[in-house]
């Protein structure tokens, strides 16, 4: 089963209420002025069913631009949502010279995916992407809350878990230059 079939079997329109939702209560304040701006442009990494595209085009953006590894999933995002480009890659190098540079880079439970030894490059190649004052927000499993450990073995793509310290290990290692990383949890 593809993950896009995955999604689309459950219950895509309540999916899509409840993320928003966890969007607006988690993201809202750190977003939502960003958004009120029309000239806003975003990024996002692994889609899913578009939920977060959804939630910016309801303040009208439509300088979205999408990366995902399932082209099944851009389309449907394409044909779903109003967004300006998209490209199928495993890994944000091969289309890094394509990107632009964004307000808002979007990345929700997708990092566990990517290979341990990747994770630096690319979440330097996306710092890299992020316009002056701009936003990246990254979301994980936390596995180190005891029921987590459903989360990092229901997929078997999993190629890591998260807990806050190894978050913080990880920001260290980027060498960010005047970022302001802050690790919470939801």
């Amino acid at each position: 089963m593809t993950y896009f079939k995955q999604l689309a079997n459950n219950n895509p329109s309540l999916t899509l209420k409840r993320k928003k939702a966890y969007i607006r209560y988690n993201f809202g304040n750190f977003i939502n002025n960003k958004l009120s701006q029309k000239d806003c442009s975003v990024l996002e990494i692994g889609s899913g069913l578009g939920e977060f595209i959804s939630y910016c085009n309801e303040y009208g953006i439509v300088s979205i631009d999408a990366v995902d590894t399932e082209l099944d999933i851009l389309q449907y995002i394409k044909k779903t949502y109003r967004i300006r480009n998209m490209w199928a890659a495993s890994d944000i190098a091969t289309v890094e010279n394509k990107l632009s540079t964004y307000d808002i880079i979007m990345m929700t439970q997708v990092l566990e995916h990517i290979q341990k030894t990747k994770h630096i490059s690319y979440l330097q190649t996306l710092y890299r992407k992020l316009k002056k004052g701009g936003v990246l927000i990254i979301t994980v499993p936390n596995i180190g809350n005891p029921l987590a450990i459903f989360e990092r073995y229901y997929d078997y793509t999993h190629e890591t878990a998260f807990t806050e310290n190894s978050l913080l290990q990880l920001a260290d290692l980027l060498e960010l230059e005047d970022a302001i990383i802050k690790i919470q949890p939801f």
